[in-house]
């Protein structure tokens, strides 16, 4: 077992808002995330994550809740060593009617 750093970057919409992002065991929540929000741009959020990875995969959730149904948001995490991409395109995140959002995915490949 080893401890990695992955860098995320999530992209909302006016009426959305991330609530969390998990990597295997380490995640940014709540007060944490809303730290993370750009000053530069209020749809942004970009940080850090350290996690413990066994083998060559890591699983993925991102949540959050949204004003309206059939917003569209979007996310991509980066290992940091070799700042590859997790994911060659970036994720949507899709408000649903339940007004929220989430993404979950076992398995996810490291870049090599």
């Amino acid at each position: 077992m080893s401890k990695l750093t992955f860098k995320f970057k999530i992209n909302v919409v006016n009426g959305m808002r991330p609530k969390q992002i998990r990597i295997n065991d380490g995640q940014k929540k709540d007060k944490e995330l809303d730290d993370c929000q750009s000053t530069e741009d209020p749809n942004v959020f970009e940080g850090e994550i350290l996690s413990t990875v066994i083998l060559t995969s890591v699983e993925v959730s991102v949540s959050g809740v949204g004003a309206l149904s059939g917003l569209i948001g979007s996310f991509n995490l980066t290992l940091k060593a070799n700042d590859k991409k997790l994911f060659k395109e970036d994720q949507e995140l899709k408000v649903t009617d339940g007004n929220r959002f989430s993404f979950f995915k076992k398995q996810v490949k490291l870049p090599q």
